[in-house]
């Protein structure tokens, strides 16, 4: 866990498997930490293009995994450059009330 003023952030944890994100919606709270693990046999990489929130990760080998702090609150599709039909949808709340 991450300790962020006197909340605690949460870890939300993604596997990639099968070409597949293993959720398709998930919710966080600014300051929670979005994990991408990968447990696929190939390689994948996660990005989004949304204004609130623009990332792009590195090519992601099997076995390893990826980590975005999410910052700010809005919506997003988080997307695989690999594999077009991959998609999550993620939501990030200002707290967690």
């Amino acid at each position: 866990m991450i300790v962020v003023g006197t909340a605690q952030a949460e870890d939300v944890v993604v596997v990639q498997k099968d070409k597949a994100f293993s959720r398709r919606i998930v919710t966080l709270v600014v300051g929670d930490r979005l994990v991408f693990k990968n447990e696929d046999s190939v390689i994948h990489h996660t990005y989004s293009l949304d204004a609130d929130f623009i990332f792009s990760s590195i090519r992601q080998k099997p076995g390893g995994d990826t980590s975005i702090v999410m910052n700010s609150p809005g919506t997003a599709t988080i997307r695989c450059g690999i594999h077009p039909r991959m998609k999550l949808v993620v939501n990030v709340k200002q707290s967690r009330k």
